[in-house]
């Protein structure tokens, strides 16, 4: 599934953002994790992904195939210059 996110006030950025206190990783057991090959090792290695981000809208398109799972979100990021 993709979905577009036009505002920092949505709320999975909000919780995006939340992930950056190690109290919040610590109770919730999630972290972030940022590049492609840190989304590639996690999926090698097993680990459930919950939400993907983009800017770029080629890479939404191409990323479910690497995510492999039907329960991941993939978040196309509006940037706005």
């Amino acid at each position: 599934m993709i979905s577009d996110i036009t505002s920092t006030g949505n709320p999975v950025v909000k919780y995006a953002c939340s992930l950056s206190l190690s109290k919040v990783r610590a109770d919730t057991k999630q972290h972030f994790i940022e590049g492609e090959k840190l989304v590639r090792e996690a999926r090698e290695s097993g680990v459930a992904l919950m939400h993907v981000f983009t800017e770029n809208r080629s890479d939404a398109e191409e990323l479910p195939a690497l995510c492999c799972l039907s329960k991941t979100v993939i978040m196309f990021v509006f940037r706005s210059d």
